[in-house]
């Protein structure tokens, strides 16, 4: 598909064919794989990445999950639950998993037009679960 967009690339084809290149760009990744790769290029040092694995990690993945703890704790009491929901609220208004879940469905979106180049991004299966947890809570 490369040499079709760009046959000027053909006398290249050796180099290029040994990096196998559809290898390398073919990745699936997860919301893990994304918070365990942070964790990586921040301990080398990244500031951005360590910017990045405070938003991510934090605020996409572990509020929305103390939120739903709290909500629980709640649930699960026998009588006054107003620290725990008013912990919820607030964890709620911290929560970023509705803004994760947005930029995910928007970059999907504006990289559809790759397809026609032979790149190809999709959303997974997970992003069903992650949108019902949201509205869960």
């Amino acid at each position: 598909l490369l040499y079709e967009h760009r046959p000027n690339l053909k006398a290249w084809s050796g180099v290029l064919d040994a990096l196998d290149l559809p290898k390398l760009l073919h990745s699936e990744v997860s919301v893990w794989r994304c918070v365990v790769a942070l964790c990586h290029w921040a301990a080398q040092g990244d500031l951005n990445c360590v910017l990045a694995l405070v938003m991510y990690a934090l605020f996409a993945v572990l509020v929305p999950v103390m939120d739903v703890a709290a909500l629980l704790t709640a649930a699960a009491s026998r009588g006054p639950a107003d620290s725990a929901m008013a912990l919820s609220r607030v964890l709620r208004k911290l929560s970023m998993l509705d803004v994760s879940i947005m930029g995910t469905l928007v970059v999907v979106a504006a990289l559809s037009s790759m397809r026609e180049n032979g790149v190809v991004i999709a959303l997974g299966r997970g992003l069903l679960p992650l949108l019902g947890a949201e509205l869960c809570h």
